[in-house]
């Protein structure tokens, strides 16, 4: 178990992904931090564990790009190691790619670049275009090497990398077509960098106790419930493990 997990918590990220993170980890082992902080006083080396929960990445960019965005990366290659879930694994890409050809859409660079190569998303094999409402999340499976887990898709990402791109390989995607990396990770000088398009994070525990915006999501959320309960699920220690691996 980490002893030490900052958790970023500003602009953007989503309270429901942010729960949900911190849900998991004793209170004692956690602090929250916000842009400032990181752009001031950077990230200790010996946070175990630096988590950029799901939300929109737009507004992390705004806040972090130049002197943040370095703080994190100094963290990360003395040593650290950035968790990023579904909008903190879009902003730990070099590119994203997200609503290509809509009028949503975002397709920018991003400073962070620990995946040389793009998040793109949302997909639509999974679910419907992405409108923040459960009706446009879903329950997907995921393929490890030695199993296969039910999680929460809600306007993730793949991970299409640019060429001579060094990365591993976690999770795939089952029911996209050539089962594109859903989880992925990448060493960046002394640390690591994980970088998820879905929400793994999201147990049918953490469905349960979020209230959500809108009417019809209620519904939505009782049958995502059921599907999480009966399947296996990933945690943080067993997924640090698995890309800490060789």
């Amino acid at each position: 178990m980490s002893k030490s997990v900052y958790i970023y918590s500003d602009e953007g990220v989503g309270d429901f992904s942010l729960n949900a993170v911190k849900n998991y980890f004793s209170s004692e082992v956690i602090t929250l931090i916000n842009a400032e902080t990181i752009t001031k006083n950077g990230i200790p080396v010996d946070v175990d564990l630096f988590v950029m929960p799901g939300g929109a990445d737009r507004p992390y960019a705004k806040k972090l790009n130049g002197t943040g965005n370095k703080a994190i990366k100094k963290y990360v290659e003395q040593g650290g190691t950035y968790l990023g879930i579904c909008a903190g694994g879009y902003y730990g890409c070099s590119e994203i790619e997200f609503q290509k050809g809509t009028s949503g859409e975002i397709c920018e660079p991003r400073e962070l670049g620990f995946f040389q190569g793009l998040g793109i998303g949302c997909l639509s094999e999974l679910t419907n275009p992405y409108d923040q409402t459960l009706n446009s999340a879903s329950v997907t499976t995921i393929l490890g090497a030695k199993d296969s887990i039910k999680v929460l898709y809600w306007g993730g990402c793949f991970f299409k990398p640019h060429e001579n791109s060094q990365f591993k390989i976690l999770y795939q995607y089952e029911e996209v077509k050539d089962h594109p990396p859903a989880i992925i990770s990448c060493e960046y000088g002394k640390g690591l960098a994980i970088l998820s398009g879905v929400h793994f994070e999201a147990s049918h525990k953490s469905l349960k106790s979020h209230d959500f915006d809108h009417s019809n999501d209620n519904s939505l959320k009782d049958q995502f419930i059921q599907k999480l309960e009966s399947s296996n699920s990933i945690n943080f220690d067993e997924l640090l493990k698995q890309a800490l691996t060789k």
